[in-house]
């Protein structure tokens, strides 16, 4: 399962349904760089089993604290500073390991090298803006590096945009649909719906990563702060894939770097496309793009309205877009009847 997270109290609801998962025992292993929330995760981890976030410090020089909680132990574990093998430290932790009904939460968990006894999860997180967490929750074996993703398939998002040089505009745009994506993901999965909001959510975040190669207006002097190598990128995409349009241009990328069920979601979010729409998630996708106007949630009709204005000139392809534009809020509603939601009104 992937989360988004856009601040450490949303980080703590997702712990809180971690806590619900692990409350009679488990291990966590938590991955991803420095900043990216790994500490405010455990200690709303540690909150959710009943220990104040105050009283839960940071065991970067000790490597391991514990807590008590009624007959359950929270045991914190940090290897940030661990340099090599230490035999005597890989032996505390595989006794804490064999321990039953005690939560184990690791940090720089891929430091590990050693075998451990326990089914467990593994938490990896991401940073993608000054606030905004990309946050994975996957399932493992007892062996270590034999994980089983729970929904979704991990690919590096910033390797993308750094790649195509996406502008950070579009950026904006992609992570705010990959918001509201998870935020109806999660109200179907709430009710009881089948579907990968992963890999939605994956869509979702580079679903425009090659907007550049619709730009309209591609003036050189309209785009005074971008440096000389991104205009260099940026003219090889439109030259490479400009007649093929964003969406499958990126899905086509997708499929070749192995991501086949995520290309089929970017080629659907295309405007033209409401009419091949089959899956949940496809329909998911596509709805959240068109409830996002630049990096804003806002109506169908503000969204429709600027992208009428932005894309449309002249008469030609007015009608086609206003039976597409029907065919849009017809889909509003069928995701609200599913739901039992307005989502007009809830987003």
């Amino acid at each position: 399962m992937i989360y988004l997270s856009n601040s450490p109290e949303e980080t703590d609801k997702i712990a809180q349904k971690i806590a619900t998962a692990i409350k009679n025992g488990g291990i966590i292993f938590l991955t991803g760089d420095l900043g990216s929330g790994k500490t405010a995760f455990v200690k709303g981890l540690a909150h959710s089993l009943g220990i104040e976030k105050f009283a839960v410090k940071s065991p970067t020089y000790t490597y391991i604290r514990h807590y008590k909680v009624g007959r359950v132990k929270f045991y914190h574990i940090d290897l940030y500073r661990l340099d090599g093998f230490d035999e005597l430290l890989a032996a505390e932790i595989q006794e804490i390991c064999h321990e039953k009904n005690d939560v184990i939460a690791i940090e720089w968990a891929d430091k590990i090298t050693f075998e451990l006894p326990k089914h467990r999860y593994k938490i990896a997180f991401e940073y993608l803006g000054k606030k905004q967490r990309k946050i994975t929750v996957g399932e493992t074996d007892s062996k270590q590096g034999s994980a089983k993703p729970s929904g979704g398939s991990k690919f590096d998002t910033e390797q993308i945009y750094q790649k195509y040089k996406t502008p950070l505009h579009v950026i904006r745009h992609c992570k705010k649909v990959a918001y509201l994506a998870e935020k109806i993901g999660g109200e179907f999965l709430d009710k009881g719906w089948n579907l990968d909001l992963g890999k939605v959510i994956d869509a979702a975040l580079v679903h425009d990563g090659l907007r550049v190669c619709d730009f309209r207006d591609f003036d050189e002097e309209n785009f005074q702060n971008v440096s000389k190598n991104d205009l260099k990128v940026w003219k090889q995409l439109r030259k490479k894939y400009g007649k093929k349009g964003h969406a499958k241009a990126m899905g086509d990328i997708l499929k070749t770097i192995g991501y086949p069920e995520i290309a089929n979601l970017v080629y659907k979010h295309d405007f033209h496309f409401v009419d091949e729409l089959r899956t949940l998630e496809e329909k998911i996708l596509y709805y959240a793009d068109k409830r996002v106007n630049l990096d804003k949630v806002v109506s169908l009709k503000t969204r429709l309205l600027a992208g009428k204005k932005r894309n449309l000139t002249g008469k030609s392809g007015l009608k086609e877009r206003k039976d597409i534009v029907e065919k849009i809020y017809r889909l509003e509603k069928e995701l609200s009847k599913l739901l039992g939601k307005n989502l007009a009104k809830i987003f």
